[in-house]
């Protein structure tokens, strides 16, 4: 199926918002911020999160806690245009008032349909994103905030503030190492028997304890930690797609789009432009 293709960009201290036209499917992976998916035009489509299908339409939405793996599924039919908010948890406990709750799980239904407010919010959101008016990241973030706090008023386990502590995973200093270690050196792209060994894991014990730890594989994790990077390098206007390439050691820039396309749904070129359409003119 010949995959069409439009796309747009804002990313500030909040994360990343996009909005994408696609048919084409998304591996598996898992993040530490917190996802929300919304439908905005096309055709239905299907995601999973942790191993249970779902569908998204008009009607509904898709909440990811982190570290939940998640994919999209390839359109059966129109593609679909989506808006993706990928939201870090430290800004989200400033907007909401809370204090620690990153790792907990927030949102008990993957699934969920949408309120009129929540709603709201989201075409207020895609607006901004295609109605070719520059916006500051103060005009934004009202915006946002309006969505999360709207999200969490639908959606949120009521019992969240007093489950918090008690509902993260316990962490292993080894595997807080190993975090650390593939940040630090994921340009380099370490292999994951090189990190077990750094901090003192069997290969096979290393999968394990990371897993209980943070609920996503190593391999999901670094993966988004050179995804975290890509998209860092090339939200700078001077920076080149081929470049970035080289930087993050693929053999071709080819390799290094279908890396990109397979997490984001769309290539770096495509990211880069819609980077650069965000930008005020004298930044351009």
């Amino acid at each position: 199926m010949k995959d069409s293709r439009q796309s747009s960009v804002m990313q500030g201290e909040f994360g990343r918002i996009t909005l994408n036209l696609t048919a084409r499917d998304l591996v598996e992976h898992a993040h530490s911020e917190y996802n929300f998916i919304f439908k905005i035009g096309g055709g239905d489509t299907g995601f999973t999160v942790n191993g249970s299908a779902f569908e998204l339409n008009d009607n509904s939405a898709i909440l990811v806690n982190p570290w939940e793996p998640h994919a999209k599924l390839q359109s059966r039919g129109a593609a679909t245009l989506v808006l993706t908010a990928l939201l870090n948890g430290p800004w989200m406990t400033q907007v909401l008032g809370v204090q620690s709750p990153p790792r907990a799980k927030m949102f008990p239904s993957s699934l969920v349909q949408l309120t009129p407010e929540v709603r709201e919010c989201v075409v207020r959101i895609a607006i901004s994103l295609t109605s070719g008016i520059e916006m500051s990241d103060e005009e934004r973030t009202p915006i946002l905030r309006d969505l999360v706090r709207a999200l969490v008023k639908a959606y949120c386990d009521q019992e969240f503030s007093k489950k918090a502590l008690l509902a993260e995973r316990p962490m292993d200093a080894r595997v807080m190492r190993a975090t650390r270690f593939m940040r630090e050196n994921a340009a380099s792209n370490p292999s994951l028997e090189d990190v077990a060994a750094h901090v003192g894991l069997s290969r096979s014990r290393f999968f394990e304890q990371f897993k209980n730890c943070l609920g996503a594989s190593p391999q999901q994790y670094l993966d988004w930690e050179r995804m975290t990077l890509a998209t860092r390098m090339l939200s700078d206007p001077n920076s080149r797609v081929t470049q970035v390439s080289d930087d993050l050691g693929f053999s071709a820039p080819s390799h290094f789009a279908r890396f990109f396309a397979r997490h984001i749904g769309f290539p770096p070129s495509d990211f880069k432009r819609g980077m650069l359409s965000q930008a005020s003119p004298d930044q351009a």
